[in-house]
């Protein structure tokens, strides 16, 4: 079966079929920030993060709350580096938060530590690029509101420039930057929500 998704991020709101779900979020740094649970137990900081290939959960955490696991995987601790690691991968997990109960098919368990120091907040959990597997998501930055659509009955009517997207390990798309004088250079540019910065090149 052939996975679509739609990131629509928006300063305005689109005019749509009704969402299936409308999740305030904390606007720090520019991030979608929710404070929700896991299995019940919290509240939590879960960010939302477009360019990560899985959602996670901080090792940290997953001790607090004695959460088990058989399985392991090698993975790269969400952000922090190049450095591969083995770390547990957890199921049957679920994040809820207003109405949003998100039970990803598989959960690693990774070391957040030094993407904390980075980001300034404890990140407890990471709500990754496989939501968008699973809803549209529109991020309204001016009321600080996340609505998640089902993808069968979503229509966008907004006045918003619809870029193409395709989802590898994070959605990005190609474009061109233009360099003085009429220089044009191809790239391929990747939505990171848990950005803060505008726009950063490697």
């Amino acid at each position: 079966m052939r996975a679509h998704a739609i990131l629509v991020l928006l300063l305005a709101r689109a005019f749509a079929a009704g969402p299936s779900l409308t999740l305030p979020f904390d606007s720090y740094r520019n991030q979608v920030w929710f404070h929700g649970l896991v299995n019940g137990q919290g509240p939590v900081w879960l960010l939302f993060d477009s360019a990560a290939g899985n959602s996670t959960i901080s090792q940290e955490l997953t001790r607090r709350f004695n959460l088990e696991s058989r399985q392991f995987a090698v993975a790269t601790a969400g952000g922090a580096g190049a450095a591969q690691l083995q770390v547990p991968v957890l199921r049957g997990v679920t994040f809820s938060y207003q109405g949003l109960d998100w039970t990803p098919a598989q959960l690693p368990s990774v070391p957040h530590e030094g993407v904390d120091v980075f980001f300034g907040r404890r990140i407890e959990a990471i709500l990754g690029k496989d939501l968008l597997l699973r809803y549209v998501a529109e991020v309204d930055s001016v009321t600080h509101v996340m609505l998640l659509y089902e993808p069968a009955g979503y229509v966008y009517r907004g006045n918003g420039l619809i870029l193409p997207i395709r989802l590898a390990e994070a959605p990005v798309f190609d474009a061109a930057i233009r360099i003085p004088p009429g220089r044009r250079l191809a790239c391929r540019l990747m939505i990171d929500t848990a950005l803060s910065q505008s726009l950063v090149f490697t």
